[in-house]
Parts: structure tokens; sequence; C-alpha cells
């Protein structure tokens, strides 16, 4: 009887955290959605880039279509940045755009915030968290025309 009891009772904890619709779950964590290196279907559908508590960005490197819209979604506490600005980081290498691409950055995004960018233009856009740069959070896509 025992046995069952335990067993329900870690049943009941694993279903109360999961989440289909990638929300806040019940327990107050951000759910983790899993994000996809693979090139979406359509620029309409999108991808999502999550920025971690472990200071990554997961997947470290997307390959989408242009004109997607991709979603940087903070699925932590901790605040980040999407910059791809030469200008504002320490190490100017870390950043790329291709060429005729305005620099971008997205300022702190809080943790269940997130930030959108729309890739039209063909190319490596390569970006970091600002605060995190010194960890080496760097993230990459690459962008097909």
């Amino acid at each position: 009887m025992r046995a069952l009891l335990i067993s329900l009772a870690i049943a009941g904890t694993a279903v109360a955290g999961c989440s289909d619709d990638g929300s806040t779950v019940e327990s107050g964590a951000p759910a983790s959605p899993t994000a996809t290196a693979e090139p979406t279907s359509s620029a309409d559908e999108g991808s999502v880039v999550d920025m971690t508590d472990a200071l990554q960005f997961e997947p470290k490197a997307i390959t989408v279509p242009a004109g997607t819209k991709v979603e940087f979604k903070n699925v932590g506490n901790i605040g980040h940045t999407v910059t791809a600005d030469a200008e504002k980081v320490a190490d100017a290498s870390l950043v790329e755009l291709p060429q005729g691409v305005e620099p971008f950055d997205s300022g702190i995004v809080g943790g269940g915030k997130s930030y959108s960018r729309t890739f039209d233009e063909p190319g490596t856009y390569r970006y970091v968290c600002i605060p995190h740069e010194g960890t080496r959070m760097v993230g990459t896509v690459v962008v097909e025309g």
C-alpha cells in the first residue's frame, strides 16, 4: 500500500509539471519548450531559441529560411540580451552580420519574457548575451535564401 501511495504521489507531481503549450508550469518554473535546429517549413511558423539560466542559447545554432521570425525566449530567471552589435560587445569577433544588415540589440530580456526578430537577409548572424559574453553565451542563426 505504501509503495502504491508513493507511486501515485510521484505520478501526480510529474503530471502537475507538464505543459503542452510552452507556458509556465504550475510549480512556477518556466516550461522549457524544445527548439529544433532543423529548418522551419515556412516563414510563418518561425523558430524558438531558449535563453537559459545555464547561460546558454539553446540551440546554439539554427538554420531558417529567409523571412523567418525567430523568438528568443528567456526560460529562466536571469536577464539576457540578444546582441549583434559589435559596438556594444567587449569582443567584436563574437558578432557577425551579413553585409548591409543593421546591428541589433534586444536590451535585457527578463525571465519569462521574449524578444522576436525577423531574419530577412540570407547569411550568418552571430550574436551574444552582453551580461554573459565572458562565459561565451553566443548563438548563431543561419538564414538560407
